[in-house]
Order: C-alpha cells, then sequence, then structure tokens
C-alpha cells in the first residue's frame, strides 16, 4: 500500500519537496507517480491497477496506449488481488466502454 500512496500523492502534488522555493505550489507529477502505480500494480494492489489503467488510458505520465490499460482496469473490475480487494465500480465502468468502443484490441462480438 505504501507504493500506491506514493504514486496518490505525486499524482496529486502532495510530496513535498524541500528544495522547493518559498510559496512555490506544489505540482502534480504524473512521470513520477506512474512507476509507484505499477510497483505496486505488480505487487497486486487492485485500486494501484486502476489508477495505473487510467494513466495510459489518458496519457497521463506514460504514452495513451488502451491496450497496455486494458488488462490493468480488467484486474480492478475483477477484485480480489493481494488485498482482497473488492470489485471497483469505476474500473467495471470503463471495461464496459472498452468492450463497447472495440478499444484496447477488445471485440465485442468474441
Amino acid at each position: 500500500w505504501a507504493m500506491h500512496m506514493l504514486g496518490l500523492w505525486y499524482s496529486q502534488g502532495l510530496v513535498y519537496d524541500y528544495y522547493r522555493e518559498e510559496g512555490d505550489a506544489l505540482t502534480q507529477d504524473w512521470d513520477a507517480a506512474v512507476p509507484w502505480f505499477r510497483r505496486s500494480a505488480d505487487a497486486g494492489v487492485l485500486s494501484a491497477a486502476y489508477f495505473l489503467g487510467i494513466c495510459y488510458d489518458k496519457g497521463l505520465g506514460v504514452e495513451k496506449n488502451f491496450t497496455i490499460a486494458f488488462p490493468y482496469l480488467l484486474a480492478a473490475a475483477r477484485g480480489g488481488g493481494a488485498y482482497n480487494e473488492p470489485p471497483s465500480p469505476a474500473a467495471m465502468f470503463k471495461v464496459g466502454n472498452y468492450i463497447c468502443d472495440g478499444r484496447g484490441g477488445i471485440n465485442m462480438n468474441q
């Protein structure tokens, strides 16, 4: 979970930079968030898999790629994982859209 939380903090701009100037606003850093989401998702944290799928879906910190996004979103939609997380309704919605739209190499008729 710690890796997942680091990813969330970077994505929300909540990581404090000791070297920043007084008064500078913290900014979102998707490039720093993605590796933490990936490590956490690979360790079985499905909420991190959802966020990583969204990063690939929207091109946040990575090149937009529906084919890579789909398996992460599907894992989050199914639930379970290392922490027996419940299925994510948001991931289910995204997976449904992928299937209906034929994104990510998914054919609705298969």
